[in-house]
């Protein structure tokens, strides 16, 4: 059984962090609609024509992300 090291561990926390500011940063601006504007930011500045849904943003990063290739080898079993 091989054990994640501290670093790996720091390594794998910081990529998670960084994902998630890129994910609210594309939900501040494109989904949220503010009070001060009565539109989102996106809109304001003329990047989009619409309020974009939690579901548009789910397809966006479906269409990105790569889909793993070939099937998946069978799983090893536990032993106690």
């Amino acid at each position: 059984m091989s054990s994640v090291t501290a670093s790996e561990r720091d390594r794998a926390l910081a990529t998670v962090h960084v994902w998630m500011v890129a994910l609210y940063t594309v939900f501040y601006n494109f989904v949220r609609v503010h009070q001060t504007l009565r539109v989102t930011p996106a809109m304001e500045a003329g990047l989009t024509d619409r309020v974009w849904t939690f579901e548009d943003l789910a397809n966006m990063i479906d269409a990105t992300v790569e889909k793993p290739s070939g099937k998946r080898g069978p799983y090893k079993t536990k032993s106690a």
